[in-house]
């Protein structure tokens, strides 16, 4: 059974996105996995989880936004990751799962942030603005929520160079530092990709982010 830990996660994502870097190789396919919208890496990773003998949840509300009634509102996590079991969903009877559910407490909450230098050929007017914008919204709800496991954003960044990848995520951290954020990241994973549109490197990194401590007054 894996581990879920940072760099479980980062091994599992980075061996996900290079099957399927390989295979568009292997198909020859005109367009790259830089041309890939974000809800079709989601599909990647869930299935890089699978395939390592993990669960996944897809879309799940957030376990401090559950006592809305309506269930189309309350933020969602994009991918919840389990090892044990399936995780424990909302209103679910865990007598009725073959395998006992998993609390939210127990799995890995994770967030998907993908960058691109280049679209279409032509250099992304909106790569600084993403980079030096205040925190994402995912990086508050990773943090506030008090009921999650391990917690962590996912960046995939697309670039020309592995230069530009490591610079530039140095410089979304520290923005995100000086927030008042505190994040732990593991170091970057980079894998070569055929030049189609101006990036030729995929890197991948895992970002814990550490849980606000809420005083009580």
């Amino acid at each position: 059974m894996v581990d879920l830990t940072a760099e479980s996660l980062q091994v599992i994502v980075g061996a996900g996105l290079r099957s399927t870097i390989a295979d568009i190789e292997l198909e020859q396919a005109s367009h790259g996995l830089d041309s890939w919208r974000e809800l079709e890496l989601h599909r990647v990773l869930a299935d890089a989880f699978v395939a390592a003998g993990c669960f996944v949840a897809r879309e799940q509300r957030y376990p401090g936004d559950r006592s809305k009634k309506a269930r189309t509102s309350g933020r969602r996590c994009d991918l919840v990751i389990t090892t044990a079991g399936p995780l424990l969903l909302e209103d679910a009877q865990p007598e009725l799962f073959s395998t006992p559910a998993v609390t939210s407490s127990s799995a890995a909450w994770l967030e998907l942030k993908v960058l691109k230098q280049f679209r279409a050929g032509k250099a992304n007017i909106g790569w600084q603005q993403a980079l030096l914008a205040p925190p994402t919204v995912d990086l508050h709800k990773l943090a506030d929520d008090p009921a999650l496991g391990l917690r962590a954003l996912v960046m995939v960044l697309f670039t020309a160079s592995i230069e530009v990848s490591e610079h530039d995520f140095a410089v979304w951290l520290e923005v995100v530092t000086a927030s008042g954020l505190v994040v732990v990241a593991q170091p970057m994973t980079h894998l070569p990709l055929v030049d189609r549109r101006g990036n030729r490197w995929c890197s991948v990194v895992v970002v814990v982010v550490v849980p606000r401590i809420t005083r009580r007054s």
